[in-house]
């Protein structure tokens, strides 16, 4: 059975998240102590959605690597996703190393820190699959639940509210069921990008 290292360390943080929130519901605060906690819960989950849409694209890519496949033989989705990388990075420095177009490109343009910066949610998480071909069929999330989630740990790392303010917006429900959501999301993602690898979607099909 494959096992993918980033699937590994999701699955690792999503324990960390989960023994957190047990905490908080297992403790009985003050009510200004309780907002707090909810407001560190929904930065916990936060990092765990980032994660999880960050590691798709380091496992498709790792693949890439252990597989060999060189630049020219990539699926259509993984050659845009490393010209638009290409795009940002320094522009000299890109056409020297565009000379040799194989797979030394990968360690040039991609940067996995460039693909995701506060904006996760169903969304983005659905659109960054499909941007590598994955099919991005991820559970709904009806009540947008996850949006609260990423404007609240926006709201919260910028300083434009407190804690004990951020967390009167969240039940302890509202943690609860954010969290499933956001590790129901990180499974079926890594299970699309594992399906990716083992079909061969990493290649081309054409001839």
């Amino acid at each position: 059975m494959m096992s993918i290292a980033q699937f590994e360390d999701f699955k690792s943080r999503a324990d960390e998240v989960r023994s957190f929130i047990e905490r908080v519901v297992a403790r009985a605060p003050s009510i200004g102590e309780a907002a707090m906690d909810r407001a560190a819960a929904v930065l916990f989950i936060y990092n765990l959605m980032e994660a999880g849409a960050r590691g798709v694209g380091e496992a498709i890519f790792d693949a890439v690597n252990v597989q060999g496949i060189e630049f020219d033989d990539l699926a259509m989705p993984l050659k845009r996703e490393l010209y638009d990388l290409l795009r940002v990075r320094n522009s000299v420095k890109a056409a020297r190393e565009i000379k040799r177009i194989n797979r030394d490109i990968y360690d040039f343009a991609y940067d996995p820190k460039a693909v995701m910066s506060g904006n996760v949610d169903r969304r983005k998480w659905s659109e960054r699959l499909q941007d590598l071909g994955c099919p991005g069929s991820l559970p709904a999330d009806p009540d947008g639940l996850l949006v609260r989630v990423k404007s609240m740990r926006n709201a919260l790392a910028h300083g434009h509210v407190g804690f004990a303010e951020g967390g009167r917006d969240f039940s302890v429900a509202d943690i609860q069921e954010a969290y499933s959501l956001a590790f129901q999301m990180g499974c079926k993602a890594f299970e699309e990008v594992k399906q990716l690898i083992v079909t061969g979607g990493l290649k081309t099909t054409e001839s």
